[in-house]
């Protein structure tokens, strides 16, 4: 994944790179190297993000999902 597709996925996704550094448990600057162009994006990080795009699941939702959160604050009643 290139920094240009990270960058992209993050867009994608509704993600900040602080969002995206909580979602994939790394310190922000890691995140900011990635996009960066600096370091190379993990192939396990590449693989969650590249899932959740093709999947449609949304940046928050995996947050949620990931905090263990399965139902979403709109729903209650």
């Amino acid at each position: 994944m290139t920094d240009r597709e990270f960058r992209m996925a993050l867009a994608e996704l509704g993600l900040t790179q602080s969002a995206a550094a909580r979602l994939l448990r790394v310190e922000a600057g890691t995140v900011g190297r990635w996009a960066r162009g600096e370091t190379r994006v993990p192939g396990t990080a590449e693989a969650f993000l590249r899932l959740l795009v093709t999947a449609g699941i949304t940046g928050e939702a995996a947050i949620r999902l990931a905090s263990g959160v399965t139902e979403d604050p709109g729903d209650r009643d």
